[in-house]
């Protein structure tokens, strides 16, 4: 057995299933082609069909096996078909990464200024989104007997106060609660639900809605002196999922680079 060999063995993801939601770009579309490239069959989740059709093809052309599937998760006919579909086409159904969320159109906003259509359309996405899907994977695993893990996308935003980002906030606060009401479930009928939550990211969506200065700033006063790739999140994604953490169970993951422990610390950026 060589060393690549040794360390599927260990990570026990050879042959497995996943779903990822939100694969088309950003975290999602890294998570997807890293569980792929260690021999687990991917279905490629995004409301963009295009895009998840592209990280698809990716993979495919690597020589790993992967599906796109184009649907909207805050739709829960939509959300069954992805689930149906992964199953019936890549034969089962292991490991789901509730990925898909965001800002939308919507900017910052006050919290006195808040909409009642902006307070839904995040609380929907981020959250909803998630409880209705898990509830459909869940079934899925259970249905077969097979087991599984279920990783929900929280953000660092869920756990610090952001101005601005209220209901956001509040959904991703959510997100961790709901993963640690299924991890004491589900736990016993033997699928795994932790979560992890991400601090700034660069990714498209963080390009598009955040200054450059801000960015910066944020830079300097991280512990690591940068921000986050999605490549820095597709690694705990890869230990929740694998047989590494077998015992781990209702547990959130903060990867911040040691931001949330500097609370209270003004650091200044070394020269």
């Amino acid at each position: 057995m060589d060393r690549e060999d040794s360390e599927h063995s260990i990570l026990g993801l050879d042959g497995r299933t996943a779903l990822v939601s939100g694969a088309g770009n950003g975290i999602g579309r890294v998570c997807a082609l890293a569980l792929a490239s260690l021999g687990v069959r991917v279905a490629v989740v995004d409301i963009d069909a295009e895009a998840a059709r592209s990280v698809a093809d990716e993979i495919t052309s690597a020589g790993d096996h992967a599906i796109a599937i184009g649907a909207d998760v805050r739709q829960s006919d939509d959300a069954q078909r992805m689930v149906d579909a992964t199953v019936e086409s890549l034969g089962g159904l292991d490991i789901c990464v509730n990925n898909a969320g965001g800002m939308l159109e919507h900017k910052r906003s006050r919290f006195l200024d808040a909409t009642p259509e902006f307070i839904e359309d995040m609380l929907d996405l981020n959250l909803g989104a998630v409880f209705r899907c898990g509830q459909i994977e869940a079934r899925s695993m259970l249905e077969r007997k097979t087991g599984g893990s279920i990783i929900n996308v929280s953000s660092l935003g869920g756990i610090r106060a952001v101005r601005g980002v209220n209901a956001y906030g509040a959904a991703k606060a959510g997100v961790i609660q709901l993963t640690r009401t299924m991890a004491v479930e589900l736990g016993p009928l033997g699928i795994r639900t932790n979560a992890i939550a991400p601090g700034t990211t660069l990714t498209r969506a963080v390009d598009d809605t955040t200054a450059a200065r801000a960015l910066e700033t944020t830079a300097a006063v991280n512990p690591l002196r940068r921000l986050a790739h999605p490549e820095d999140m597709a690694g705990a994604v890869i230990f929740l999922a694998s047989d590494l953490s077998r015992y781990v169970n209702g547990q959130c993951i903060a990867i911040d680079g040691g931001f949330e422990a500097s609370v209270g610390v003004i650091a200044r950026a070394k020269t």
